[in-house]
């Protein structure tokens, strides 16, 4: 036995011209018998790969659409160039008679069907066929139409390492054919017969046509009736030719023929019924002999009509377990094969993901180390900008550190641990960012962050919630103008008691408190501008608000719309 079974494995003849000019010589005839052949043909070839110790299963399949798949687990047809003709292996095997691996020293010492002729000759009397082969953990496709190339072979995906073998669905040409239904008992009769010679080697059949019960329920009632149809056959092609007396229809029509014959000559019309009594005898005469043929072939069978009883039984069983229908139990079926095919290969599957794992995690390493540097890079950088935002919201005293450690555990921002430690107060060792703020300090880290980062956030809404606590005066100015700031790019809700914030707003709510009945209410309500006025003239001069307070807060609000100008022009710059 070789093993060397690659495209050089294939040996070229000659070519594939004559199989569609006669295909008798091939197959035998162009019924039935013939259409069958075709895929006998196929299921020989991966019976071959089979008797050469690669191959266990073989799936045949009757399809919906007509057509037909055989599909085998063996090595999977050779793909690569064949030296002799320059193509892949496969697609010479398909297109040239003659071609194939039994032709050679030592791939198939023992090999059925045609010896090589088999696939072409399939192709070249198919409508259409399709050729998926599994080989090196790829799935390699190629069509034919009429037995010439649709494309060129390529590569249609991917399996696993351990998963070969040939898959060919093909459908006859009707155009050679006399019919292209292929006979399901005959096809299941014989794949017996071969599994039966073959006890190592399972053959799954599956008829997904629909009607697979009605035509076994069909040819049930005929089989039970065979001596009935065979006596009225018998009958009826004596009537038709074999009366002692001479009189039978077709001798009849014979005589009349003759007849009329001998004068029609005197008569255009006797002519024209002649013309037509000759059609009639050329059908009936015909139809004769077909009636002769089905009656030779209309024999009671005891065993056959027990087989197909048998089938009917299986498929009403099949139907109790697993489905309605036979289109569920199929399905079912190969819910079934996924299965088990995952359960045999789990020690391959969990090879193959092990290394797409090592594989992503190597490429996250490159990724991560990348990205770590360019964190180290520009850490200095957002340092800087920070201390900087801090410094205008009353925090200049910060400092701060921006700490990027690279671990080997990985998470969604990557393999770094980033830290930022700082502290507000001189002389003070810098700490965690959540371990040594205030409320009023981490809201203006916040901020400062918001900053920073004012374009690139995916953050819609920010709430501040006293921000302003323990400040005042200029700082407190500043803080509402880097929140206005970061509202241009944010919706902003902001909670103050501080005038100098609560001027910069664009809506101003005023949030109260009422006693009604023992039960405490709260309300919000929006200030219009005089509201407002009076509102922030509250919060500036308390309860006692004088007229120069609050010509002081109309100013303010002047101030206030002049600075929020210019800080939506400097963002448009």
């Amino acid at each position: 036995m070789a093993n060397n079974y690659d495209g050089n494995s294939i040996s070229v003849l000659e070519g594939l011209d004559p199989v569609r000019k006669r295909p008798g010589m091939y197959i035998g005839s162009v019924g039935t018998k013939g259409l069958n052949h075709l895929i006998y043909e196929i299921v020989d070839n991966s019976v071959d790969e089979h008797l050469a110790g690669y191959c266990s299963e073989i799936i045949v399949t009757l399809e919906k659409d007509g057509s037909a798949t055989v599909e085998d687990n063996g090595r999977g047809i050779p793909v690569d160039i064949n030296e002799q003709v320059g193509r892949p292996a496969v697609e010479v095997v398909f297109t040239t008679l003659h071609a194939g691996g039994k032709f050679g020293d030592g791939n198939y010492k023992i090999s059925g069907g045609l010896h090589g002729v088999g696939s072409s000759v399939v192709n070249a009397l198919s409508l259409w066929l399709e050729v998926n082969v599994k080989r090196d953990g790829k799935i390699y496709n190629q069509r034919y139409e009429q037995g010439k190339v649709c494309y060129d072979l390529k590569e249609a995906g991917k399996c696993r390492k351990n998963d070969t073998g040939t898959k060919v669905s093909f459908f006859p040409d009707a155009e050679i054919f006399e019919k292209i239904y292929f006979k399901a008992d005959a096809i299941k009769s014989r794949l017996h017969e071969t599994a039966y010679l073959n006890p190592n080697l399972t053959i799954i059949f599956i008829n997904k046509r629909v009607g697979e019960e009605e035509e076994l329920k069909e040819e049930f009632n005929y089989l039970s009736n065979a001596e009935k149809i065979n006596n009225s056959l018998k009958v009826s092609c004596e009537l038709l030719n074999y009366r002692e007396d001479g009189n039978s229809v077709v001798e009849s029509l014979s005589k009349v023929i003759s007849e009329l014959s001998s004068v029609e000559k005197n008569s255009q019309i006797i002519g024209e019924k002649k013309a037509i009594i000759e059609e009639a005898y050329y059908n009936i005469e015909e139809v004769s002999r077909e009636l002769r043929d089905i009656q030779e072939d209309t024999v009671y069978d005891e065993n056959k009509l027990e087989k197909i009883n048998g089938r009917i039984y299986e498929i009403n069983g099949y139907k109790k377990k697993y489905g309605n229908t036979i289109e569920e139990v199929i399905e079912y079926l190969n819910k079934l094969k996924e299965n088990y095919n995952e359960l045999v290969n789990a020690s391959e599957i969990l090879k193959e993901l092990e290394e797409e794992e090592n594989k992503v995690l190597s490429e996250m390493k490159k990724i991560g180390n990348t990205l770590h540097e360019i964190r180290k890079e520009f850490s200095e950088k957002l340092k800087s900008s920070l201390l900087k935002e801090l410094s205008y919201v009353g925090l200049e005293k910060s400092t701060m550190e921006i700490q990027v450690k690279l671990c080997e555990n990985y998470n969604e921002r990557g393999f770094d641990e980033v830290c930022f430690l700082i502290s507000t107060n001189t002389g003070e060792p810098v700490k965690p960012l959540e371990k040594v703020l205030s409320g009023g300090e981490l809201s203006r880290i916040m901020l400062a962050f918001k900053c920073v980062f004012a374009d690139k956030d995916g953050i819609s809404t920010l709430i501040f919630d006293e921000i302003d606590t323990g400040v005042s005066g200029a700082v407190a100015q500043r803080i509402g103008e880097k929140m206005y700031q970061v509202s241009l790019n944010h919706q902003v809700l902001c909670i103050t008691h501080l005038p100098q914030i609560a001027i910069l707003s664009d809506y101003h709510y005023f949030v109260s408190k009422s006693i009604k009945d023992n039960k405490t209410y709260t309300s919000i309500k929006i200030l219009n501008k005089d509201e407002k006025i009076n509102q922030v003239a509250t919060m500036l001069g308390g309860n006692e608000v004088t007229k120069a307070t609050y010509e002081n807060v109309k100013e303010m609000l002047k101030l206030s719309e002049k600075k929020k100008s210019e800080i939506k022009a400097y963002k448009n710059t």
